[in-house]
């Protein structure tokens, strides 16, 4: 890895720090309230606490992946980097497993395709760049090419950054749901911008982050078009 980008990496353990103190606030009228007996719309509480829990477990592995290599704890940081091959699939399934038990609790096997398409749309989204984030960044491990291996790993985090700040300001602070979720698209892409111009400007792989936004767009465009052309003012 280069000085350079190394410098860069090691700090988003920072990041996900902050990260990680914003869920308490985020899911603390929506679920620690609530643990272990949650109350929400979902009925199987064990697919909710198992998804809790591996989320977490996600963001804390982004915390403490950087840091050790900053403290040069290189055997700690590959052996925590070993335990995600079954980390990733686990938070793949809880994914999966959220959108099945939704299936089935209101009965959308009497729907049309393109209607439960379009319902599970920003889940099938985060989905499918947490497998593609993950992929890459195990395949460019493989190669050797760790800046790569790194930046697509701060990418798996970048996917966190909506649910939670979303749920800050809408279940914390009280605003809309308009409102909270144009902060967090705002926010996300902040991040994301940040990062390429910080690895351009160290001269580092900064253009992966072109295909990190342009794969985020695919969330943010429609997002913006339903909740400012579609349905305004929710």
């Amino acid at each position: 890895m280069k000085t350079t980008y190394k410098s860069i990496y090691t700090s988003t353990g920072y990041f996900f720090l902050l990260l990680f103190a914003l869920v308490f606030f985020a899911f603390y009228k929506t679920y620690f309230t609530v643990f272990p007996a949650n109350k929400s719309s979902i009925k199987s509480e064990g697919i909710i606490h198992f998804h809790a829990l591996v989320s977490i477990l996600w963001v804390i592995l982004l915390v403490a992946q950087p840091l050790l290599i900053r403290y040069k704890k290189y055997s700690l940081h590959r052996a925590i980097g070993r335990f995600t091959y079954l980390l990733a699939p686990l938070i793949i399934g809880s994914f999966i497993a959220l959108m099945y038990v939704k299936y089935h609790e209101v009965s959308m096997s009497t729907w049309k395709l393109n209607d439960i398409v379009y319902y599970f749309y920003f889940q099938i989204l985060h989905t499918i760049f947490f497998i593609t984030f993950y992929t890459l960044s195990i395949i460019n491990r493989y190669k050797g090419n760790i800046s790569l291996h790194s930046g697509y790993m701060i990418a798996t985090g970048l996917i966190f950054i909506n649910p939670i700040t979303r749920r800050v300001f809408f279940n914390a602070a009280g605003t809309s749901f308009t409102v909270a979720e144009t902060i967090a698209l705002i926010l996300t892409d902040i991040s994301l911008i940040a990062l390429m111009l910080l690895a351009k400007k160290n001269n580092t792989n900064y253009k992966l982050y072109y295909l990190i936004l342009m794969m985020f767009m695919l969330y943010q465009v429609p997002m913006f078009a339903l909740m400012y052309v579609f349905f305004p003012g929710g």
